[in-house]
């Protein structure tokens, strides 16, 4: 996976991780936001590595089919583009007057 497809899914996680099962989102966080490995994780649960790297992946396309139907982060980002266009038009008039 990508950098870029991990901050996404990151960023995915923050808003729909509540969706998950508590042990994907343990798994999710070792894996994705500390950096474990995928034998770390499986060596500290007693489970195999593929169980690990099933559940994880499993969790990040769970997160990014909540995306495609609630389009919660896509329309954040809109927002913030809109806000940022905003205060660039605001400081222009500011200018003017």
């Amino acid at each position: 996976m990508q950098i870029d497809d991990k901050i996404e899914v990151i960023k995915l996680f923050e808003i729909y991780g509540c969706l998950l099962t508590e042990k994907k989102v343990k798994l999710f966080e070792l894996y994705f936001c500390e950096d474990l490995s995928i034998n770390e994780i499986a060596d500290e649960f007693g489970i195999s590595k593929n169980a690990v790297y099933n559940s994880v992946m499993d969790s990040a396309k769970k997160l990014k089919q909540y995306e495609e139907k609630l389009n919660i982060y896509s329309k954040y980002v809109h927002n913030i583009s809109l806000l940022k266009k905003n205060e660039v038009q605001y400081q222009i008039i500011q200018k003017i007057l």
